[in-house]
């Protein structure tokens, strides 16, 4: 998990990953509380995308809707998706093939007072084995997660 977020803040991790040859990959994520609890989880099946980069922008948007849904405050998203970190970053995606989904994050980043910071790989397993995992065969659908076996997180 990393270090524990600030007492009454909220640690989500995202992630996702990408089959090259079918063109589809999986988002997925999670919610921490300031004692490392688990507070919701989530899922996107199947995506339809072009690079692991787009699946990875998708996980970002989905885990910053689940804290807004929830009315969640000070929040830290880690991913460890240096490039989705970097194009956040920018102000201008002009017609970058998902600018919209950029666009959504920065509205939602910006609305929650939230901050977007990458980490490696090994800070974020549970992220990876959630986006993994087979909870819905369902394409493109945002599967909740409420609880989950405490060996995933």
């Amino acid at each position: 998990m990393g270090s524990p977020p600030l007492q009454g803040s909220f640690k989500p991790n995202t992630d996702g990953f990408y089959d090259v040859g079918l063109r589809t990959g999986n988002a997925g994520g999670l919610i921490r509380d300031c004692h490392g609890s688990w507070v919701v989880g989530f899922q996107r099946k199947n995506v339809t995308a072009s690079s692991s980069t787009v699946v990875e922008c998708r996980a970002l948007r989905d885990v910053l809707q689940l804290a807004r849904e929830r009315n969640l405050q000070g929040i830290c998203v880690e991913t460890d998706s240096m490039t989705s970190v970097q194009l956040i970053s920018k102000k201008e995606m002009g017609s970058h093939e998902f600018s919209n989904i950029f666009s959504d994050c920065r509205v939602l980043l910006d609305r929650l007072k939230a901050k977007v910071h990458h980490v490696y790989r090994e800070a974020n397993r549970s992220a990876d084995a959630i986006a993994k995992a087979n909870f819905s065969n369902i394409c493109n659908s945002l599967v909740v997660i409420q609880s989950i076996d405490s060996e995933l997180y």
